[in-house]
Protein backbone atom coordinates (compact mmCIF):
# COMPACT_ATOMS: atom_id res chain seq x y z
CA UNK A 1 0.00 0.00 0.00
CA UNK A 2 1.15 3.59 -0.69
CA UNK A 3 2.61 4.83 2.33
CA UNK A 4 1.42 8.63 1.38
CA UNK A 5 -2.21 7.52 1.60
CA UNK A 6 -1.70 6.29 5.44
CA UNK A 7 0.32 9.30 6.22
CA UNK A 8 -3.34 11.81 7.26
CA UNK A 9 -4.76 8.43 8.74
CA UNK A 10 -1.83 7.56 10.80
CA UNK A 11 -1.34 11.13 11.88
CA UNK A 12 -5.32 11.03 12.70
CA UNK A 13 -4.97 8.43 14.93
CA UNK A 14 -1.79 9.31 17.03
CA UNK A 15 -3.06 12.52 17.95
CA UNK A 16 -5.99 14.55 18.45
CA UNK A 17 -5.09 18.04 16.91
CA UNK A 18 -6.68 17.38 13.90
CA UNK A 19 -10.44 17.28 15.31
CA UNK A 20 -9.85 19.32 17.79
CA UNK A 21 -8.71 22.50 15.62
CA UNK A 22 -9.55 21.13 12.36
CA UNK A 23 -7.38 22.38 9.91
CA UNK A 24 -6.29 19.16 7.70
CA UNK A 25 -4.23 21.65 5.10
CA UNK A 26 -2.02 23.18 7.99
CA UNK A 27 -1.37 19.79 9.42
CA UNK A 28 -0.33 17.49 6.75
CA UNK A 29 2.15 20.83 6.06
CA UNK A 30 3.74 20.10 9.53
CA UNK A 31 3.11 23.87 9.85
CA UNK A 32 0.60 24.62 12.56
CA UNK A 33 1.57 28.02 14.45
CA UNK A 34 1.65 28.68 17.25
CA UNK A 35 2.73 25.45 18.33
CA UNK A 36 0.28 24.28 20.70
CA UNK A 37 1.14 22.81 24.07
CA UNK A 38 -1.33 19.90 26.21
CA UNK A 39 -1.80 22.19 28.66
CA UNK A 40 -5.34 22.84 29.20
CA UNK A 41 -4.68 26.55 30.46
CA UNK A 42 -3.16 27.17 26.92
CA UNK A 43 -5.80 29.51 24.97
CA UNK A 44 -5.06 27.86 21.73
CA UNK A 45 -7.07 24.52 23.44
CA UNK A 46 -9.77 26.73 25.18
CA UNK A 47 -13.33 26.05 23.71
CA UNK A 48 -14.80 27.53 20.71
CA UNK A 49 -17.30 28.85 22.72
CA UNK A 50 -14.93 30.97 25.04
CA UNK A 51 -12.43 31.69 22.36
CA UNK A 52 -15.09 33.93 20.08
CA UNK A 53 -16.83 35.25 23.54
CA UNK A 54 -13.38 36.85 24.22
CA UNK A 55 -13.22 37.63 20.39
CA UNK A 56 -16.95 39.40 20.55
CA UNK A 57 -15.23 41.04 23.93
CA UNK A 58 -12.17 42.37 21.49
CA UNK A 59 -14.83 43.52 18.91
CA UNK A 60 -16.67 45.54 21.07
CA UNK A 61 -14.12 47.36 22.77
CA UNK A 62 -12.41 47.90 19.00
CA UNK A 63 -16.41 49.18 17.87
CA UNK A 64 -16.52 51.98 20.88
CA UNK A 65 -12.42 52.96 19.68
CA UNK A 66 -14.13 54.95 16.98
CA UNK A 67 -17.54 54.75 17.71
CA UNK A 68 -17.05 57.58 20.89
CA UNK A 69 -15.51 59.77 17.83
CA UNK A 70 -18.16 59.84 15.21
CA UNK A 71 -21.13 59.56 17.20
CA UNK A 72 -21.47 63.16 18.63
CA UNK A 73 -21.27 65.14 15.25
CA UNK A 74 -24.87 64.98 14.93
CA UNK A 75 -24.57 67.22 18.57
CA UNK A 76 -22.11 69.59 16.34
CA UNK A 77 -25.04 72.60 16.67
CA UNK A 78 -26.02 72.12 20.24
CA UNK A 79 -22.29 71.75 21.11
CA UNK A 80 -21.79 75.08 19.77
CA UNK A 81 -24.42 76.64 21.45
CA UNK A 82 -23.71 75.31 24.75
CA UNK A 83 -20.20 75.98 24.45
CA UNK A 84 -20.87 78.81 22.67
CA UNK A 85 -17.78 78.06 19.88
CA UNK A 86 -17.11 78.07 16.30
CA UNK A 87 -17.79 75.47 13.69
CA UNK A 88 -13.93 74.84 13.24
CA UNK A 89 -13.75 74.27 17.27
CA UNK A 90 -16.35 71.94 17.13
CA UNK A 91 -14.24 69.63 14.82
CA UNK A 92 -12.03 69.83 17.25
CA UNK A 93 -13.99 67.69 19.34
CA UNK A 94 -13.39 64.64 17.04
CA UNK A 95 -9.96 65.65 16.24
CA UNK A 96 -8.77 65.71 20.07
CA UNK A 97 -10.36 61.66 20.99
CA UNK A 98 -8.51 60.66 17.90
CA UNK A 99 -5.27 61.92 19.37
CA UNK A 100 -5.73 59.88 22.17
CA UNK A 101 -6.74 56.74 19.78
CA UNK A 102 -3.04 57.30 18.08
CA UNK A 103 -1.07 57.93 21.27
CA UNK A 104 -2.45 54.94 23.56
CA UNK A 105 -1.26 52.19 21.90
CA UNK A 106 2.63 53.35 22.39
CA UNK A 107 2.02 53.32 25.84
CA UNK A 108 -0.45 50.21 26.06
CA UNK A 109 1.44 47.89 24.24
CA UNK A 110 4.11 47.59 26.00
CA UNK A 111 2.27 47.53 29.67
CA UNK A 112 0.54 44.57 27.62
CA UNK A 113 3.37 42.48 27.34
CA UNK A 114 4.61 42.65 30.69
CA UNK A 115 1.51 42.67 32.98
CA UNK A 116 -0.78 41.09 30.20
CA UNK A 117 -3.84 41.81 27.97
CA UNK A 118 -6.77 41.93 30.91
CA UNK A 119 -5.40 44.48 33.45
CA UNK A 120 -4.83 46.62 30.25
CA UNK A 121 -8.03 46.05 28.81
CA UNK A 122 -10.25 46.89 32.51
CA UNK A 123 -7.37 49.96 33.42
CA UNK A 124 -8.23 51.74 29.97
CA UNK A 125 -11.89 50.84 29.90
CA UNK A 126 -11.98 52.69 33.60
CA UNK A 127 -10.41 55.68 31.84
CA UNK A 128 -12.78 55.56 29.20
CA UNK A 129 -15.85 55.33 31.50
CA UNK A 130 -14.59 57.75 33.88
CA UNK A 131 -13.69 60.53 30.95
CA UNK A 132 -17.38 59.86 29.27
CA UNK A 133 -18.69 60.35 32.55
CA UNK A 134 -16.79 63.78 32.86
CA UNK A 135 -17.40 64.42 28.97
CA UNK A 136 -21.16 64.42 29.84
CA UNK A 137 -21.00 66.07 32.64
CA UNK A 138 -18.62 68.68 31.26
CA UNK A 139 -19.79 72.56 31.71
CA UNK A 140 -16.97 74.20 29.75
CA UNK A 141 -15.27 73.68 26.40
CA UNK A 142 -11.89 72.51 27.97
CA UNK A 143 -13.07 70.64 30.45
CA UNK A 144 -15.12 68.48 27.76
CA UNK A 145 -12.01 68.33 25.50
CA UNK A 146 -9.66 66.82 28.59
CA UNK A 147 -12.51 64.12 28.84
CA UNK A 148 -12.63 63.55 24.85
CA UNK A 149 -8.61 62.74 24.85
CA UNK A 150 -8.73 60.16 27.90
CA UNK A 151 -12.02 58.86 25.89
CA UNK A 152 -9.74 57.49 22.87
CA UNK A 153 -6.67 57.34 25.35
CA UNK A 154 -9.04 54.69 27.60
CA UNK A 155 -10.42 52.88 24.25
CA UNK A 156 -6.88 52.69 22.35
CA UNK A 157 -6.30 49.11 23.95
CA UNK A 158 -8.67 48.11 21.62
CA UNK A 159 -6.12 48.53 18.56
CA UNK A 160 -3.06 46.92 19.41
CA UNK A 161 -3.60 45.22 22.60
CA UNK A 162 -7.03 43.35 21.30
CA UNK A 163 -4.95 42.32 17.90
CA UNK A 164 -2.71 40.70 20.22
CA UNK A 165 -5.71 39.01 21.90
CA UNK A 166 -6.46 37.27 18.90
CA UNK A 167 -2.97 36.13 17.75
CA UNK A 168 -2.76 34.64 21.76
CA UNK A 169 -6.44 32.64 20.63
CA UNK A 170 -6.35 31.53 17.47
CA UNK A 171 -3.97 29.74 15.03
CA UNK A 172 -2.17 31.80 12.33
CA UNK A 173 -4.81 29.35 9.28
CA UNK A 174 -7.33 31.11 11.21
CA UNK A 175 -6.49 34.52 11.46
CA UNK A 176 -7.36 35.86 8.22
CA UNK A 177 -11.37 35.10 9.15
CA UNK A 178 -10.65 36.59 12.94
CA UNK A 179 -9.07 39.73 12.28
CA UNK A 180 -11.54 40.18 9.73
CA UNK A 181 -14.08 40.17 12.53
CA UNK A 182 -12.00 42.76 14.42
CA UNK A 183 -11.83 44.93 11.55
CA UNK A 184 -15.54 44.84 10.80
CA UNK A 185 -15.78 46.53 14.00
CA UNK A 186 -13.38 49.46 13.77
CA UNK A 187 -15.14 50.00 10.67
CA UNK A 188 -18.79 49.51 12.20
CA UNK A 189 -18.33 51.91 14.88
CA UNK A 190 -17.31 54.83 12.40
CA UNK A 191 -20.70 54.58 10.80
CA UNK A 192 -22.86 53.02 13.57
CA UNK A 193 -21.43 56.18 15.69
CA UNK A 194 -23.66 59.32 14.07
CA UNK A 195 -26.36 57.37 13.73
CA UNK A 196 -27.15 56.38 16.74
CA UNK A 197 -26.01 59.99 17.68
CA UNK A 198 -29.09 61.40 15.80
CA UNK A 199 -31.28 59.10 17.58
CA UNK A 200 -30.01 60.36 21.47
CA UNK A 201 -29.48 63.65 20.09
CA UNK A 202 -33.09 63.63 19.94
CA UNK A 203 -33.09 63.37 23.88
CA UNK A 204 -29.95 65.51 23.97
CA UNK A 205 -26.48 66.31 23.66
CA UNK A 206 -25.28 65.27 27.13
CA UNK A 207 -27.25 61.48 26.62
CA UNK A 208 -24.62 60.76 23.86
CA UNK A 209 -22.21 60.22 25.81
CA UNK A 210 -24.29 59.13 28.92
CA UNK A 211 -25.63 56.47 26.57
CA UNK A 212 -21.75 55.70 25.66
CA UNK A 213 -20.75 55.27 29.61
CA UNK A 214 -23.20 52.63 29.81
CA UNK A 215 -21.61 50.56 26.74
CA UNK A 216 -18.22 51.46 28.88
CA UNK A 217 -19.90 49.84 31.84
CA UNK A 218 -20.65 46.70 30.37
CA UNK A 219 -17.95 46.20 28.73
CA UNK A 220 -16.18 46.95 32.74
CA UNK A 221 -17.93 44.03 33.33
CA UNK A 222 -17.68 41.63 30.78
CA UNK A 223 -13.88 42.09 30.94
CA UNK A 224 -13.65 41.24 34.55
CA UNK A 225 -16.23 38.13 34.51
CA UNK A 226 -15.94 36.68 30.99
CA UNK A 227 -12.04 37.93 29.86
CA UNK A 228 -9.61 35.68 31.34
CA UNK A 229 -5.39 36.24 30.48
CA UNK A 230 -5.00 35.60 27.29
CA UNK A 231 -1.13 35.87 27.02
CA UNK A 232 0.51 32.75 27.48
CA UNK A 233 4.37 31.62 28.41
CA UNK A 234 4.78 29.28 25.49
CA UNK A 235 8.56 29.12 25.15
CA UNK A 236 8.84 28.38 28.40
CA UNK A 237 5.89 26.10 28.71
CA UNK A 238 7.02 23.76 25.75
CA UNK A 239 10.49 23.15 28.01
CA UNK A 240 8.43 21.49 30.70
CA UNK A 241 5.74 19.58 28.96
CA UNK A 242 4.91 17.76 26.09
CA UNK A 243 3.28 19.93 22.39
CA UNK A 244 0.34 19.15 21.13
CA UNK A 245 1.93 18.57 17.64
CA UNK A 246 0.95 16.62 14.51
CA UNK A 247 5.02 17.06 13.60
CA UNK A 248 6.51 13.96 13.15
CA UNK A 249 9.77 15.46 11.50
CA UNK A 250 10.22 19.06 11.79
CA UNK A 251 9.91 21.09 15.01
CA UNK A 252 8.19 24.56 15.98
CA UNK A 253 11.10 26.96 16.15
CA UNK A 254 9.23 27.79 19.68
CA UNK A 255 9.57 24.04 20.65
CA UNK A 256 13.19 23.72 22.15
CA UNK A 257 14.66 19.59 23.10
CA UNK A 258 12.90 19.16 26.54
CA UNK A 259 11.89 16.46 29.32
CA UNK A 260 8.28 16.68 29.13
CA UNK A 261 6.07 17.04 32.38
CA UNK A 262 2.66 17.02 33.09
CA UNK A 263 0.61 20.36 32.90
CA UNK A 264 -0.06 19.79 37.11
CA UNK A 265 3.02 19.53 37.35
CA UNK A 266 4.15 22.77 36.23
CA UNK A 267 3.86 26.10 38.83
CA UNK A 268 4.08 29.18 36.55
CA UNK A 269 0.75 30.86 36.81
CA UNK A 270 -0.45 31.53 33.78
CA UNK A 271 -3.94 32.59 32.40
CA UNK A 272 -6.41 31.69 34.35
CA UNK A 273 -4.86 30.42 37.28
CA UNK A 274 -3.46 34.26 38.02
CA UNK A 275 -5.01 36.25 40.22
CA UNK A 276 -8.35 37.88 39.58
CA UNK A 277 -6.97 41.69 39.11
CA UNK A 278 -3.07 40.35 38.46
CA UNK A 279 -1.22 43.68 39.09
CA UNK A 280 2.73 42.19 39.16
CA UNK A 281 4.50 41.36 35.66
CA UNK A 282 3.29 38.14 34.34
CA UNK A 283 6.19 35.34 35.16
CA UNK A 284 8.41 33.29 32.72
CA UNK A 285 8.06 35.90 29.75
CA UNK A 286 10.95 37.88 28.50
CA UNK A 287 11.06 41.22 29.73
CA UNK A 288 10.42 44.43 27.81
CA UNK A 289 11.43 48.20 28.60
CA UNK A 290 8.25 50.28 28.00
CA UNK A 291 9.86 53.30 26.45
CA UNK A 292 11.26 50.76 23.79
CA UNK A 293 7.63 50.22 22.41
CA UNK A 294 7.85 53.64 20.77
CA UNK A 295 11.07 53.31 19.50
CA UNK A 296 10.65 50.16 17.93
CA UNK A 297 7.39 51.74 16.34
CA UNK A 298 9.74 53.98 14.54
CA UNK A 299 12.15 51.68 14.00
CA UNK A 300 9.81 50.33 11.60
CA UNK A 301 8.93 53.00 9.50
CA UNK A 302 12.77 52.64 7.96
CA UNK A 303 10.63 49.62 5.85
CA UNK A 304 8.98 51.77 2.90
CA UNK A 305 5.76 49.04 3.12
CA UNK A 306 4.94 49.95 7.06
CA UNK A 307 4.57 53.64 6.16
CA UNK A 308 2.86 52.87 2.89
CA UNK A 309 0.68 50.52 4.61
CA UNK A 310 -0.34 53.41 7.17
CA UNK A 311 -0.92 55.91 5.22
CA UNK A 312 -2.80 54.13 2.90
CA UNK A 313 -5.18 53.16 5.41
CA UNK A 314 -5.37 56.14 7.79
CA UNK A 315 -6.12 58.95 4.74
CA UNK A 316 -7.95 56.33 2.40
CA UNK A 317 -10.05 55.23 4.57
CA UNK A 318 -10.25 56.68 7.87
CA UNK A 319 -9.92 59.96 6.85
CA UNK A 320 -11.94 60.12 4.39
CA UNK A 321 -14.68 58.75 6.37
CA UNK A 322 -14.39 61.10 8.58
CA UNK A 323 -13.65 64.03 6.18
CA UNK A 324 -17.66 62.94 5.40
CA UNK A 325 -19.04 62.93 8.30
CA UNK A 326 -17.55 66.49 9.93
CA UNK A 327 -18.93 68.21 7.20
CA UNK A 328 -22.36 66.75 7.35
CA UNK A 329 -24.05 69.24 10.29
CA UNK A 330 -23.29 72.15 7.57
CA UNK A 331 -23.70 70.31 4.58
CA UNK A 332 -27.11 69.39 5.65
CA UNK A 333 -28.25 72.20 7.90
CA UNK A 334 -31.97 72.16 6.97
CA UNK A 335 -31.99 68.47 7.96
CA UNK A 336 -32.75 67.30 11.87
CA UNK A 337 -29.43 65.31 13.49
CA UNK A 338 -31.87 62.33 13.15
CA UNK A 339 -31.65 62.29 9.24
CA UNK A 340 -27.95 63.22 9.01
CA UNK A 341 -26.67 59.98 10.90
CA UNK A 342 -29.56 58.44 8.59
CA UNK A 343 -27.14 59.12 5.77
CA UNK A 344 -24.66 56.64 6.65
CA UNK A 345 -26.81 53.22 6.42
CA UNK A 346 -26.13 53.02 2.83
CA UNK A 347 -21.95 52.95 3.90
CA UNK A 348 -22.67 50.41 7.01
CA UNK A 349 -24.42 48.25 5.29
CA UNK A 350 -21.30 47.94 2.20
CA UNK A 351 -18.47 47.83 5.22
CA UNK A 352 -20.50 45.11 6.94
CA UNK A 353 -21.28 43.02 3.56
CA UNK A 354 -17.51 43.88 2.42
CA UNK A 355 -16.06 42.46 5.57
CA UNK A 356 -18.69 39.73 6.57
CA UNK A 357 -18.12 37.71 3.00
CA UNK A 358 -15.21 39.00 1.06
CA UNK A 359 -12.52 39.84 3.52
CA UNK A 360 -11.29 37.50 6.22
CA UNK A 361 -12.57 34.35 4.80
CA UNK A 362 -11.59 34.96 1.37
CA UNK A 363 -8.50 36.20 2.75
CA UNK A 364 -7.48 32.67 4.62
CA UNK A 365 -8.39 30.59 0.99
CA UNK A 366 -6.55 32.97 -0.83
CA UNK A 367 -3.66 31.85 1.56
CA UNK A 368 -4.04 28.30 1.99
CA UNK A 369 -4.11 28.00 -1.99
CA UNK A 370 -0.87 29.89 -2.47
CA UNK A 371 0.93 28.26 0.61
CA UNK A 372 0.52 25.12 -1.58
CA UNK A 373 2.19 26.49 -4.39
CA UNK A 374 4.58 27.72 -2.03
CA UNK A 375 6.02 24.49 -0.71
CA UNK A 376 3.67 24.66 2.17
CA UNK A 377 4.88 27.97 3.56
CA UNK A 378 2.56 31.24 4.83
CA UNK A 379 3.93 34.23 3.54
CA UNK A 380 2.25 37.83 5.63
CA UNK A 381 2.35 39.32 1.78
CA UNK A 382 0.39 36.63 0.42
CA UNK A 383 -2.27 38.15 1.88
CA UNK A 384 -2.28 41.52 -0.19
CA UNK A 385 -3.35 39.91 -3.17
CA UNK A 386 -7.15 40.14 -1.76
CA UNK A 387 -6.53 43.84 -2.05
CA UNK A 388 -6.19 44.18 -5.27
CA UNK A 389 -9.25 43.80 -6.54
CA UNK A 390 -11.29 45.95 -4.18
CA UNK A 391 -8.82 49.11 -5.09
CA UNK A 392 -9.33 48.93 -8.53
CA UNK A 393 -13.34 48.53 -7.56
CA UNK A 394 -13.55 51.41 -5.69
CA UNK A 395 -11.17 53.47 -8.12
CA UNK A 396 -13.67 52.71 -11.31
CA UNK A 397 -16.41 52.92 -9.79
CA UNK A 398 -17.06 54.70 -6.26
CA UNK A 399 -16.64 57.96 -7.77
CA UNK A 400 -18.56 57.15 -11.02
CA UNK A 401 -21.57 55.74 -9.15
CA UNK A 402 -21.80 58.08 -6.08
CA UNK A 403 -21.83 61.34 -8.67
CA UNK A 404 -24.93 58.89 -10.98
CA UNK A 405 -26.97 58.15 -8.02
CA UNK A 406 -26.94 61.00 -6.33
CA UNK A 407 -25.09 58.87 -2.81
CA UNK A 408 -22.38 61.65 -1.91
CA UNK A 409 -24.29 63.55 0.79
CA UNK A 410 -23.26 67.18 -0.68
CA UNK A 411 -23.18 66.87 -4.46
CA UNK A 412 -26.56 68.57 -4.31
CA UNK A 413 -26.20 71.18 -1.19
CA UNK A 414 -26.01 73.94 -3.92
CA UNK A 415 -25.99 73.04 -7.42
CA UNK A 416 -27.19 76.68 -8.58
CA UNK A 417 -23.69 77.10 -8.13
CA UNK A 418 -21.21 77.29 -11.16
CA UNK A 419 -18.40 76.50 -9.18
CA UNK A 420 -20.10 73.81 -7.57
CA UNK A 421 -20.83 71.75 -11.20
CA UNK A 422 -17.54 71.90 -12.17
CA UNK A 423 -15.70 70.39 -9.10
CA UNK A 424 -18.79 67.90 -9.02
CA UNK A 425 -16.51 66.97 -12.63
CA UNK A 426 -13.34 66.73 -11.13
CA UNK A 427 -13.80 63.51 -8.24
CA UNK A 428 -14.50 63.55 -4.43
CA UNK A 429 -11.65 65.53 -3.93
CA UNK A 430 -13.29 68.66 -5.75
CA UNK A 431 -16.82 67.41 -4.32
CA UNK A 432 -15.00 68.00 -0.44
CA UNK A 433 -12.97 70.94 -1.76
CA UNK A 434 -16.30 72.27 -2.57
CA UNK A 435 -17.99 71.34 0.51
CA UNK A 436 -15.46 72.72 2.83
CA UNK A 437 -15.78 75.97 1.12
CA UNK A 438 -19.09 76.42 1.30
CA UNK A 439 -19.26 75.41 4.89
CA UNK A 440 -16.69 78.52 5.97
CA UNK A 441 -18.77 80.61 3.83
CA UNK A 442 -21.90 80.26 6.22
CA UNK A 443 -22.76 82.27 8.56
CA UNK A 444 -21.99 81.26 12.11
CA UNK A 445 -25.25 81.72 13.56
CA UNK A 446 -26.68 79.40 10.96
CA UNK A 447 -24.40 76.80 11.70
CA UNK A 448 -25.15 77.04 15.32
CA UNK A 449 -29.19 76.88 15.09
CA UNK A 450 -30.08 73.27 16.09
Amino acid sequence: MDPAKEKPSAMAASDPIPEKHANANAIEQNSIHPQPTSDPLDPLNWSRLQKHTILGIVMFKYFLFTYLTTTTVPSFPALQAQFAISYSEVNWTVAIPALGLALGPLFWSGLSDIYGRRIVFIVGTLIALASTIGAAAAHSYDGYMAARFFQGFGVSPGSSVGMAVVNDLFFDYERGRKLGLWVLAIDAGLLVGPIFGGFLNLVSAAWINWFNAILFGALLLFELFLMPETLYPRAAMLKRMPAASTTTSTADIEQPPSTPSSPEKVDIPRTKSLPFLNIRPLPSLPYTPIYTVPLRVLALFKTPTIPLAVLGYSFLWYWWVLSIITVIPSAYPGYSPLIQGLLFVGLLLGTVLSEAFASGSVSDVLVTKLARRNGGVRVAEMRIWGAYPAIGLTAALGDNLDVANGAVPWKSASSSSASASRDRTTGWLGRLRFSCSDMQSQPESKSATP
